[in-house]
């Protein structure tokens, strides 16, 4: 059975599930899970106190070159069960600057030959 697709809102920075007319999407699984990779505080989920990232802890600091390499930090240690799991190979992280408060984060998942890219907006301003 495939699991509810969960989707990124870049404008209201929440997850939610999609809906396929009136019923929930079904079968991204991979990334339902990525999304909650990144985005769920670490330690929050009962079922798996590791998944998540900490990105939450740069809420409320401005965008500076130690804030970029933080959340590329963090974003890495968020996805490494990726590979642990032999889901991928490897995984590449970019994390820029796309505003004054506001950061983009893009990669990939990698195995092999493919590639499941991924790019989140996520703003800094927000108090933590």
């Amino acid at each position: 059975m495939a699991d509810a697709q969960l989707v990124w809102d870049s404008g209201s920075e929440a997850g939610d599930l999609l809906l396929a007319g009136t019923q929930l999407a079904t079968g991204e699984d991979l990334e339902t899970s990525l999304v909650l990779s990144l985005f769920l505080e670490r330690g929050t989920w009962w079922a798996d106190p590791e998944l998540g990232s900490r990105l939450h802890e740069l809420k409320g600091r401005k965008v500076t070159d130690q804030l970029l390499a933080d959340a590329e930090a963090y974003v890495r240690e968020a996805l490494a069960h990726f590979i642990t799991d032999r889901v991928a190979e490897s995984v590449e992280v970019t994390v820029e600057r796309t505003g004054l408060n506001s950061i983009g984060i893009l990669g990939a998942l990698v195995r092999g030959a493919e590639r499941l890219p991924f790019d989140f907006a996520w703003s800094a301003d927000r108090a933590a």
